[in-house]
């Protein structure tokens, strides 16, 4: 901001109606227009620190989110008003001026498509609170989805930071990245928020898969006990996040309590144990994983409870 400002005040004290001039007594226009700059940019900071003063009462991270967007909000402004005034202080007229703005924003809206949809996409998202810092969000591309953790929303990208999810590892096998995707992904992707608003947790599931001669109903007890064990506490956060939507959204009642699905295999070669549960977007994929461990070693122990380990296994029972 302050190398824009420095650039463009020497040439508007040394230039009238597009002509660089030597004469001191015509310079009348020029320093107007500097003086008038400067006057904003001053007004400019006087918000900006009252601004910061006033968010730092509230030390959280919605009070720094707002006063990031004021920030960003004042510097777009401030060039924005510079650049008008400019044009019309250097054009003969009001019609001419509206002109030539007109023509310059139909040739940057053509040669710098992807530029302006990121733009009004900024616009959109700092409105909207879609998405906001901090939020972890999926970006469900057709060639290799993008999951993280936004860590800055700027005029033109959005920056993620990769954390090792339970998405992250079936898809990409690495985490740790710095990503930066453009703010016009909004409208040409799905995107998935997993801590929208008052939202921290997902419902996700395990899946195993048991020959058909186990005995289902022993499986769902054994798992569900399981379940209710290691996420059973979170399912009242969950219950008092999604009552806290239907302040802003039209929502139905839905059960917290875990449950337990059976349907046959895609492979025709055994019946699929869906197990759902209640879990933390930070936690997915370490509850996961406990889960899975605890369910294998109990089922484990069940005579009449068959694990298929995977699409070729084959029992053999011993008949005497």
């Amino acid at each position: 901001m302050k190398k824009i400002l420095l650039t463009l005040l020497p040439l508007l004290l040394f230039a009238e109606n597009g002509a660089f001039l030597t004469d001191k007594f015509k310079l009348g226009k020029g320093l107007i227009v500097v003086l008038f700059i400067i006057f904003l940019y001053i007004v400019m900071l006087i918000i900006r620190y009252f601004s910061y003063k006033y968010i730092r009462k509230d030390d959280n991270e919605e009070a720094v989110e707002h006063y990031i967007f004021i920030k960003k909000a004042l510097n777009i402004s401030f060039v924005l008003i510079s650049l008008i005034i400019i044009g019309f202080a250097y054009s003969e007229n009001f019609a001419q001026g509206l002109a030539i703005f007109g023509v310059i924003g139909a040739g940057l809206t053509i040669v710098l498509k992807e530029v302006v949809l990121s733009m009004v996409a900024w616009v959109m998202l700092m409105t909207r609170n879609s998405i906001r810092l901090g939020d972890r969000i999926k970006i469900d591309r057709p060639a290799s989805p993008i999951i993280g953790d936004v860590i800055d929303i700027s005029l033109t990208k959005i920056t993620l930071y990769e954390n090792i999810t339970n998405d992250g590892v079936a898809s990409h096998k690495r985490a740790g990245r710095i990503i930066f995707v453009p703010n016009y992904y909004i409208f040409t992707n799905e995107i998935y928020n997993y801590t929208h608003l008052t939202m921290k947790t997902i419902i996700d599931l395990v899946e195993l898969n048991l020959t058909y001669d186990s005995n289902f109903e022993k499986a769902e007890k054994v798992t569900t006990e399981i379940v209710e064990a290691y996420s059973g506490r979170y399912a009242d956060m969950a219950k008092r996040q999604y009552d806290k939507l239907k302040d802003r959204y039209t929502l139905r009642n839905m059960p917290f309590y875990p449950r337990v699905v059976f349907y046959p295999n895609l492979g025709g070669d055994g019946i699929t144990m869906a197990i759902w549960y209640i879990a933390p977007y930070r936690e997915i994929l370490k509850l996961k994983s406990e889960i899975t461990k605890e369910c294998v070693k109990r089922l484990n122990k069940e005579e009449d409870i068959k694990i298929l380990y995977s699409g070729t296994s084959l029992f053999v029972e011993a008949r005497h």
